[in-house]
């Protein structure tokens, strides 16, 4: 992704995500669930 942006450019990620308060109505194959994504940053997974 990063050989493919320009010089400057930014690289934008959208990650769909459903939790207990606001769970996501569409049908994504996959959803990040509240905090599930902080921690694999944190990790480096």
């Amino acid at each position: 992704m990063q050989k493919n942006t320009k010089v400057g450019g930014y690289n934008l990620i959208v990650c769909a995500m459903s939790t207990d308060d606001y769970p996501c109505p569409m049908p994504f194959s996959f959803t990040f669930k509240e905090g599930e994504l902080a921690i694999i940053i944190k990790v480096g997974n």
